[in-house]
């Protein structure tokens, strides 16, 4: 497909290291793919299918591991507690996208720690990282909306979120931290 061409040329310019150009491309061509995913995934969820229940830690570990190998992550340490066994009554790519969106804007932020707890019926992720002053919780998953122009994303992760608990029904609170950052809740 386009985008797969597009990862594979991000990958050649690393190895001709030209690091910097390669990393936008395959961020661009990674939220091109989250659009055509999340496309999919709502005419699977309007079929009538989709609401099969997902396996919670396999998928935080797949996550976990690919948001590990980005720039800057090294110093970023993943601090989860998942049941074993815990399911979430999300299909396994919209559970992915959701993860994936809310973990990658911890690592962003955080200073050193990005935190994820279970314990139904509330998955919180929250960050140590320097927050979100009150006046703006309200507006952070509006799309496109970037607060700080500072770090790489285009604005649409938190949206994108906001869209998955839609679909499935979760609710979705935004607060401080008591590491200091963001915390998202998501009651399922």
């Amino acid at each position: 497909t386009p985008l797969t061409i597009l990862s594979a040329v991000a990958r050649d310019m690393r190895s001709r290291k030209l690091a910097a150009q390669a990393d936008e491309i395959e961020e661009q061509a990674e939220t091109m793919t989250r659009h055509v995913e999340r496309a999919l995934a709502r005419a699977r969820l309007s079929s009538g299918r989709g609401h099969a229940a997902t396996g919670l830690q396999p998928v935080v570990e797949k996550v976990v591991s690919a948001l590990s190998r980005l720039p800057g992550a090294e110093d970023i340490e993943f601090d989860v507690h998942v049941l074993q066994g815990a399911t979430l009554p999300i299909e396994q790519g919209d559970l992915t996208e959701l993860l994936g969106n809310l973990l990658d804007n911890g690592r962003k932020w955080a200073r050193s720690r990005v935190k994820l707890r279970y314990a139904p019926p509330l998955l919180v992720i929250e960050d140590d990282g320097p927050g979100v002053p009150d006046a703006e919780l309200s507006h952070i998953a509006e799309r496109g909306k970037r607060l700080d122009e500072t770090k790489q994303g285009s604005g649409l992760g938190l949206s994108i979120v906001e869209d998955i608990a839609d679909i499935y029904g979760l609710h979705i609170t935004y607060g401080r931290s008591e590491l200091g950052g963001l915390r998202v809740e998501i009651r399922v």
